[in-house]
């Protein structure tokens, strides 16, 4: 989808205004797609085509100050993340349900959220890149919660955990 690409890209230039034009066209298309494919390959990729948009959709709605959409947004995410079978696309859902969860100060639950996701996406002693990209970001969004549930030693434990996997990964890459 051309569409999706050229919306990521206005993201990543921070056209929030551009971005939320073009949104509802491409999200209706990518629904429609992904309803009328049977293609499980296909599937996969439309999955993440749409979490993709949802995404952007996401962070532009709490940087302009609309968190109750953006709570809205974060439902539709882990929807589209539980039509994969990719396991780092359902981490992904849970890893944004979680900017929720912050505000709501339910550090607890989405600790909770966060380590059923590592047991789900866990690399294993595989060299998987993705799967090690999302086990790190999963490590660090789960020492934030600890942090700000008072619980430091939770939090050192995932910021270790964090910096192991680090060492793993042999490239420094932005949204790839």
């Amino acid at each position: 989808m051309t569409a999706a690409a050229e919306i990521a890209a206005l993201y990543q230039k921070d056209k929030n205004a551009e971005v939320l034009e073009r949104l509802p066209a491409a999200l209706m298309e990518a629904f429609a797609t992904l309803h009328a494919c049977e293609d499980e390959d296909e599937r996969e990729v439309l999955v993440g085509v749409l979490c993709g948009l949802f995404y952007a959709a996401h962070a532009v709605t709490y940087q302009t100050g609309y968190e109750d959409l953006s709570v809205v947004v974060e439902d539709r995410i882990q929807w589209a993340a539980r039509q994969s079978a990719d396991p780092v696309a359902r981490g992904f859902g849970d890893w944004v349900r979680t900017t929720s969860l912050m505000r709501m100060a339910a550090y607890d639950a989405g600790l909770r959220l966060l380590g059923d996701a590592l047991t789900t996406v866990d690399p294993g002693s595989g060299q998987d890149t993705r799967r090690l990209r999302m086990t790190g970001s999963l490590h660090l969004r789960s020492a934030i919660l600890a942090a700000r549930a008072r619980r430091p030693d939770i939090a050192t434990d995932h910021v270790d955990e964090a910096r192991h996997v680090a060492t793993q990964v042999d490239t420094d890459t932005d949204n790839n």
